[in-house]
C-alpha cells in the first residue's frame, strides 16, 4: 500500500489498509515521496516525520491500539 508522507493521513488510506486487515490480506505500508525535499528542509522533513506518525496513530485507532490487544484487525486476524 503506497502512502504519500508528504500529506496528512487520509481517510480512504486508513479505511482500505483497515478493510485489507478485515479480509486477511497480508499488505505493507510504504510511505512515498520521503526524498523530496522542499524550502526550509529541516521542517520539510518534520511534517513528512510527523505525518507518518500521525498515519501509524490512525491506524492504531482502527486496529486497537493496545499491543497485542485489539491490534490483531490490523495484523490479518478477525
Amino acid at each position: 500500500m503506497l502512502v504519500d508522507s508528504t500529506v496528512p493521513p487520509q481517510l480512504v488510506d486508513v479505511e482500505y489498509a483497515a478493510w485489507l486487515a478485515d479480509n486477511g490480506v497480508p499488505f505493507t505500508i510504504v510511505f512515498t515521496k520521503t526524498d523530496k525535499r522542499r524550502k526550509g528542509v529541516s521542517k520539510g522533513a518534520r511534517a513528512k516525520e510527523s505525518n507518518m506518525t500521525a498515519f501509524k496513530r490512525e491506524l492504531l485507532k482502527v486496529g486497537g491500539g493496545r499491543r497485542g490487544a485489539g491490534g490483531g484487525r490490523l495484523k490479518g486476524r478477525r
